[in-house]
């Protein structure tokens, strides 16, 4: 989003920026594909982080290892990250029926008041993984696949058939705002912020509805001084911050994660802490008799079935116990 982003302590020129919209080609503000994700518990933002990770395992002989946790930053520091307001002004301006619902919201986030706060975000971090590399030159790469829309992992066993997971980052972010930065094993990297919108006029020009965080003029960032502090990268992996978080509920995130990712734990592939809740092989079986009953009831949704029955048979089973 066209808007100059100034950190207090950085000695670079950065900015959120949105090219030119032609009349043709106009994005509303009704997205099935976001929509899609809307409620759900976090369900496919556990789905999709812990996919990705667990599709760019670096040793396999260790569990690849994923946090979550609610973090802030001074909204001093980025006062220009504000001028984000004007554009989410201008989508209403464009669609003041249609875009109410959904932009309304956002702006009172934007209240002025807000300037002195911090702006909260979750923090999804990964570790025994191979980051993400960026090739400014191949699309194919990691981290263009990250950012760019509709584009899917096409590495063997990947988890992901469209590409279009990934926009449950975007989803469950108030401000529709998404940073990522990545560390790959030969030690570089890279760094964007995103905000996804719709069509939408500033200042009487008509703008794209994506806006990218810049520096220098350049939309991904590989130089390590020029991210900003709180989201460089400090070792191989990979973090992505959903902008605008205020509160968590902790154990919609753990259930999320038994639900997708039990059988992964059970194995020893995957550990995951949700801010200091550890959910390993070890605790597995204590946390699925706390969340999850022995029986299987039907459930309005179809994410929220009951793992814990095919836990108890796989355990079983393999214990030669009822197999």
């Amino acid at each position: 989003i066209s808007a100059c982003l100034v950190g207090s302590e950085m000695c670079i020129r950065d900015r959120f920026y949105s090219g030119h919209q032609d009349d043709v080609n106009v994005k509303g503000p009704n997205n099935s594909t976001m929509m899609s994700f809307k409620d759900d518990n976090f369900h496919s933002l556990v789905r999709e982080s812990i996919q990705n990770s667990l599709d760019a395992v670096d040793d396999k002989n260790q569990p690849v290892n994923v946090s979550f946790t609610l973090r802030q930053f001074d909204g001093m520091e980025y006062p220009s990250f504000f001028d984000l307001y004007k554009h989410i002004q201008g989508c209403l301006d464009k669609f003041p029926v249609q875009g109410e619902p959904l932009y309304r919201p956002m702006l009172r986030y934007f209240a002025s008041s807000r300037l002195n706060q911090s702006i909260n975000y979750l923090k999804i971090t990964d570790s025994n993984t191979k980051g993400m590399e960026y090739d400014k030159k191949n699309d194919n790469s990691g981290f263009n696949r990250f950012i760019a829309e509709g584009v899917a992992q096409d590495a063997e066993g990947a988890g992901g058939a469209f590409g279009f997971g990934k926009n449950a980052f975007w989803s469950l972010s108030p401000i529709s705002t998404v940073f990522v930065s990545s560390q790959a094993k030969n030690g570089e990297a890279c760094f964007a912020g995103i905000s996804k919108l719709c069509t939408h006029v500033v200042d009487g020009e008509l703008l794209l509805p994506y806006g990218k965080y810049t520096s220098n003029g350049e939309v991904v960032l590989t130089k390590k001084e020029d991210i900003p502090e709180t989201f460089t990268p400090k070792a191989t992996g990979t973090s992505v911050f959903v902008l605008g978080i205020d509160s968590v509920d902790e154990d919609a995130l753990i259930k999320a994660v038994l639900r997708n990712f039990w059988m992964a734990i059970y194995k020893k592939q995957l550990t995951v802490k949700v801010e200091q809740k550890v959910i390993d092989s070890d605790h597995l079986e204590d946390l699925m008799c706390h969340y999850f009953d022995e029986e299987n009831p039907n459930l309005d949704k179809n994410y929220e079935y009951n793992p814990r029955v095919f836990y108890e048979i796989v355990r079983n089973a393999e214990k030669s116990v009822d197999g």
